[in-house]
C-alpha cells in the first residue's frame, strides 16, 4: 500500500500536468472530442472546455464535421494563467469559413506557447444555423 502512495506522489511531483486543474486535461495519444452534436445558431459563438497543452510540441490539428446551412469560423484562444483566454495577435483562424460543403475536414495549425487552449466557433451568417457540429483536437 505504501508503494502505491509513493508511486502516486512520484507521478504528481514529476508530471505536474496530471494535477492541472483544467476542466479537461489533454492526454498524449488521445484525441478529445471538444464539441459533440453542438448546435450553433445564427450569429452566435460556442467555446470548448480548456485543454492542457503546456507540454505540447509541434503542430495541432482539428477534425470537424457539420451539418446545416450555416458557416463557421473556427479559432483558438490561449491562456498562460488558466483563467484569461485570449486570441493572440499573431493567430490566424483555424478556418474562416467551414461549411457543410467543406465538411468533414482535418486542418493543421500551430498555436503560440501556452498553458491551455480553448476552441471557439462562431456562426458567421445572419440567417442560418449549424444544426450539428463535432470537433476533435489532436497534436502531432
Amino acid at each position: 500500500m505504501n508503494k502505491l502512495k509513493i508511486s502516486f506522489l512520484f507521478l504528481f511531483l514529476f508530471f505536474p500536468a496530471l494535477g492541472f486543474s483544467s476542466d479537461v486535461v489533454y492526454q498524449p495519444g488521445r484525441f478529445p472530442q471538444l464539441f459533440e452534436n453542438q448546435k450553433v445558431t445564427s450569429g452566435s459563438s460556442e467555446t470548448s472546455e480548456a485543454i492542457y497543452i503546456g507540454d505540447a510540441q509541434g503542430n495541432f490539428s482539428v477534425q470537424y464535421d457539420l451539418s446545416g446551412p450555416g458557416d463557421l469560423k473556427i479559432e483558438y484562444l490561449l491562456s498562460l494563467d488558466g483563467s484569461t483566454y485570449l486570441e493572440p495577435a499573431s493567430a490566424s483562424d483555424i478556418s474562416a469559413n467551414a461549411t457543410n460543403s467543406t465538411s468533414p475536414d482535418i486542418i493543421s495549425f500551430s498555436p503560440e506557447l501556452a498553458e491551455t487552449i480553448k476552441i471557439k466557433v462562431t456562426e458567421t451568417t445572419s440567417s442560418s444555423n449549424v444544426t450539428s457540429f463535432n470537433l476533435w483536437l489532436g497534436r502531432q
